[in-house]
This record gives structure tokens, C-alpha cells and sequence, in this order.
């Protein structure tokens, strides 16, 4: 703290370590910049200190605070800050007809205008101007419908609708809280871990973005902290965080959440990292085990890409931080977590992914089996900084080929708490299947139901169920599968 400031030193950088900055002294609280990013979004990076007016002593610098510039270009999706007052305006393009032909256009939702609202569709397409009223926007992605109805002109210049389809565009805004830099601490036992969020580019130059909801089912409002950190980073360093409030019964949509509210991979890299979601309002409800699960919130993300005919991607699922686990106290009964139906061969190819989340080193052993139980490699080292989020091809890495087996993790160093997946991918469509952890041995039920298999084949598409049966105990174990009577018939059985 400086006494008797009313000047402050304000830095302005496109480097994080302010390399480079331009710095200039602002009399006041205020300060105005313009800058245009022509081709790709750049990030520009500010932090002040006061000034003694009694002196030149200067304070410590204040938080950094982000600003992403985006290229003037047509864009469906927008991100905007809280509070923001000018209106928002979006361009969509329109591929042109021949021949011309009168159309008329409508946003579904009030808070969504275009322009123009009426004209004529021709060989050049129209650009249309979608302009949105921040007021009425809520917090998290406001998504739209942009509607052309196309039609002939009749006498008396009414336009009646003729057979041709009408053209529906999605748009969307985002309106975001503020994003501070900085490393977490350890999180909470009901925080939500998505161990895997990204707006990267994968196979066929395709780009993945990661959607977020965020349900909170108590009877109250619920503030949480969203904490963003990139993959093989220390989180108890690095990271950014931002904080959001969901009403009651209210699920919250966070689309596209790396690129709207972090800024990251909005300039083109590929990021891939871990969000935690930290509730901080306090409730009543308390969590009834270590293993239990948040009763207040649910949280599920999905990380797909957009083809041209549609979306395709996986879903991969929040969390909780007390299903992480840690090494064993007792090494006759190990903790570890189970993979199944995993695969390395010219059909499948699989992701390996393991989150570190207690803000600790971790070391972890990951071993390899087989469908018959037998390890295939040594155990497979990892070390992981405080909070440190890695997804390997680790069967490549280690020339292993595996037509059907499992992974299992367990940690073997006095520090760190860990969670793990691993994503099959299909070689020849890409369909990729999430594989969830399970801790060995902690299941005991004597029954489970799968709520749907399928062997379908409706001519656009053949259906079938792929089943692993995994056996973790020392002895032989039985096991009837009931088939009910409706689906033997079906499947003619």
C-alpha cells in the first residue's frame, strides 16, 4: 500500500511476464484502450500500482487482469463481460440462392433482434446483423435461433410462403464473470471435478470444444468458483478462476467454456485442461461418506466437434474430489482404480488420461492387463506436479498392442490424491467411447441392470452392445445374465 496515491502506474503487455509493456501514469481510476485483431484473437495483459503523491515510492503491481480482442468476423458464438452495456452485434452469413428470392428473418428468442428483417436472397448471400440486449441476457450461454423464411412475392407486395425449407442458424452469447490468474488451493470434498475440458484441434484439422451445465439442486443459491487449469501445469501456480451464482433448481449453460470464459485457445493453439467447480455457499446438507458424491450439484460436460452434418463427440463426467483416491495405508488392500475395455490395435486407439487434485505431488503405477488378468508390461511410472492434469497415448508410448484388456492405477507416494479415464477411439469413424474409473473391489451388489443394449439394424445404422465382465477377486465367481422375455424375442432367442 502506497499513502496519499491518486496517480498509478498502468502497464499494458501482450506477454504474461510484461516483457515489452507500455507503461503510462492515469490521474484517476480510469483508462481507455482500442485495439483490433485483424486476423486471429489476441490477449492483452494489464496490471497498475498506486503512486505516492508525496514521493516517487510506487506499491506493489495489482492482480493481471485479461483481455481477449477478437478478429472482426462473422461468428455465431460470442463471449461478453457482466454488466457489459452497449449492445451486442453478431454477423451470420447467408449462402445465396439462384434464383433470388424475398425472404423475411426473426431471432425465436425477444432478446435477439436482426437486420435487415426482410429482402431478397440472391447469388451473393446476405450478411445478417443479429443484435442482442445485454439487459436481458443471463448469466452463462443464452442460445438463439435465427430464422429465414423464404418466400414468392404475390400482388399487393405480400409475401407468401412458398415450399422451401426454412433456414435456421444458431447463434449464441455468453455473458461472463471477470477471470483472476492465479494457482488453487486444495479443493473441497464436494467439489466437481471435469477431469478433461478443451477447445483444441483434433483428427482432420476438426475442432473440439468442451459444454459445460451446471444443475444446482438445493433449495438455495449457490456461488461456486470455477478453476481452469492447462494440462501438465502445477495448479497451485498457475491457473485462473472465476466465480459464478446459480438460483435454485437452475441448471446453468457454459458452452464452449475454455474459449468464453478463459480466454484460452481463442487464438488458435490447441488447449486442453481440468475446470473444477467449488461450491462456496455453505449448506445444511452435509456429504454421509468420503465417497459420497455432491447432493447439491450436478455438473456434466460434453467435448465434441462440429462436422457438416452435425455434432460428434463423448460425454465425460464430473468428479467428485472425495472419489479421488490415495495410496494405501494397508498394502494387502491396495486402493486402486479400474479401466475397462481399453484397446491399442490397427481398430482402436486409446486416450489415457490422470488428474492430480489434492495440490500435491503424486507418484502413480499404472498397470496394463490383458482380457485374461495377465499383466502385459511393467508397471507404467507417472509423476504428476500439484494438481497436474496429463492425457497420454501410453500404450503407444510403450509399443503395446492390446486387442481388448484394462488399466489399473493406483499412487504410490505418501502425497497426492488422483482420478483417471481413458477414451477409446474407434480408428475407422472415430466414435469414441469415455471409460470412467472404478474403484476395484468396492462394488457389492449382487445385481446390476444395463439399462439398454440394442443388436439393431434399421438400415441407416446396425446396433450392437459390446459387454466386459470383470471379475476382481481371487476366486471364481458365477454369473447368470437374464435376458427378459421381450427382448428374446426381439432378438429372437
Amino acid at each position: 500500500m502506497v499513502a496519499n496515491a491518486t496517480s498509478y502506474e498502468l502497464e499494458e503487455s501482450t506477454a504474461t511476464d510484461f516483457s515489452g509493456a507500455t507503461t503510462q501514469v492515469v490521474n484517476g481510476q480510469a483508462a481507455t484502450f482500442n485495439h483490433t485483431s485483424p486476423v486471429t484473437a489476441t490477449k492483452w495483459f494489464y496490471r497498475v500500482r498506486a503512486i505516492s503523491d508525496c514521493s516517487d515510492d510506487r506499491g506493489p503491481y495489482s492482480p493481471v487482469v485479461i483481455v481477449t480482442v477478437l478478429p472482426d468476423k462473422p461468428q455465431r458464438q460470442v463471449s461478453v463481460e457482466v454488466g457489459t452495456a452497449s449492445t451486442i452485434r453478431q454477423t451470420i452469413f447467408i449462402p445465396g440462392r439462384t434464383p433470388a428470392v424475398p425472404f423475411t428473418a426473426r431471432a425465436d428468442k425477444p432478446w435477439a433482434t436482426v437486420a435487415p428483417a426482410s429482402g431478397t436472397l440472391g447469388p451473393d448471400g446476405v450478411t445478417l446483423t443479429i443484435i442482442s440486449d445485454p439487459v436481458a441476457l443471463k448469466l452463462g450461454t443464452n442460445t438463439a435461433t435465427i430464422i429465414l423464411t423464404l418466400g414468392t412475392a404475390s400482388k399487393g407486395g405480400i409475401i407468401a410462403t412458398d415450399t422451401t425449407t426454412p433456414v435456421s442458424v444458431p447463434v449464441s452469447v455468453t455473458t461472463v464473470t471477470p477471470v483472476s490468474p492465479g494457482g488453487k488451493t486444495t479443493p473441497l470434498p464436494n467439489s466437481l471435478i471435469i477431469p478433461a475440458v478443451g477447445h483444441a484441434t483434433g483428427a482432420n484439422d476438426s475442432l473440439f470444444e468442451s459444454d459445460i451445465r451446471i444443475a444446482n439442486t438445493s433449495a438455495q443459491a449457490m456461488k461456486y468458483q470455477l478453476n481452469f487449469t492447462l494440462t501438465r501445469t502445477d495448479a497451485s501456480q498457475s491457473g485462473s478462476s472465476t466465480t459464478i451464482q446459480v438460483d435454485p433448481g437452475a441448471t446453468m449453460a457454459l458452452d464452449d467454456i475454455v474459449t468464453s470464459f478463459f480466454g484460452a485457445g481463442s487464438d488458435g493453439t490447441s488447449t486442453l485442461g481440468v475446470l473444477e467447480i467449488r461450491p462456496l455457499t455453505t449448506t445444511s446438507t452435509t456429504l454421509s461418506s468420503p465417497s459420497s458424491v455432491s447432493v447439491q450439484t450436478v455438473a456434466s460436460s460434453r467435448t465434441y466437434n462440429s462436422t457438416p452434418t452435425g455434432t460428434f463427440g463423448q460425454f465425460i463426467p464430473a468428479i467428485a474430489f472425495s472419489n479421488f483416491i490415495a495410496r494405501s495405508t494397508d498394502s494387502s488392500n491396495k486402493i486402486v482404480l479400474s479401466l475397462q475395455q481399453i484397446a491399442q490395435s490397427s481398430a482402436y486407439r486409446t486416450n489415457f488420461g490422470i488428474v492430480e487434485g489434492a495440490g500435491e505431488p503424486a507418484d502413480v503405477l499404472v498397470h496394463v492387463f490383458n482380457n485374461a488378468g495377465v499383466e502385459v508390461v511393467a508397471p507404467i511410472p507417472i509423476s504428476l506436479l500439484p494438481g497436474e492434469h496429463q492425457q497420454r497415448n501410453l500404450l503407444a508410448e510403450n509399443g503395446i498392442t492390446l486387442t481388448d484388456g484394462r488399466f489399473e492405477v493406483e499412487v504410490v507416494s505418501a502425497t497426492g490424491k488422483v482420478t483417471a479415464y481413458a477414451s477409446v477411439i474407434d480408428n475407422l469413424t472415430n466414435d469414441p467411447l469415455m471409460v470412467f474409473p472404478v474403484l476395484k473391489g468396492a462394488e457389492s451388489a449382487t445385481r446390476y441392470v444395463i439399462p439398454g443394449v440394442a443388436d439393431i439394424n434399421n438400415g441407416l445404422a446396425s446396433w450392437r452392445s459390446d459387454i466386459r465382465l470383470f471379475n476382481p477377486t481371487t476366486r471364481e465367481e458365477d454369473a447368470i445374465l437374464p435376458i427378459a422375455d421381450a427382448v428374446r424375442e426381439a432378438l429372437g432367442l
